[in-house]
């Protein structure tokens, strides 16, 4: 996989990419997790660019808009995504899976925090 741009947290755990695909389309993701978007589901910039919305979506990671999520089965992290409601994905949790939020900067973070500290929708 060849990755235009990644982005490493503070703490050097968490490893974001952007790769381009054919026919303009980008993927964004967490290294080697299953978990992924397309600039082309993003909110739109003002711009109408897919570069910039991209741009703004990490942009809005890195700055603590979206809350990290790491799925863990037995331990072992099966996958890393980004969610705007810990508390709704704690309600699909399956019975050996753990869920651990975070900031992009390492905060930890659970669903009551966010109660306290609303976020700006991306």
């Amino acid at each position: 996989m060849m990755i235009d741009h990644e982005f490493v947290s503070p703490d050097g755990q968490l490893r974001f990419f952007v790769q381009s695909l054919e026919g303009d389309d980008l993927m964004l993701g967490f290294q080697d997790m299953p978990w992924h978007t397309h600039a082309d589901l993003l909110p739109p910039a003002s711009s109408g660019m897919p570069e910039d919305a991209t741009l703004q979506f990490v942009e809005a990671i890195i700055a603590g808009k979206w809350v990290v999520v790491i799925t863990r089965v037995a331990g072992e992290i099966r996958d890393i995504g980004l969610t705007l409601d810990p508390s709704d994905d704690l309600l699909y949790c399956g019975p050996d899976e753990t869920l651990e939020f975070r900031l992009w900067d390492g905060s930890k973070v659970g669903p009551k925090e966010l109660e306290t500290e609303p976020r700006d929708q991306v």
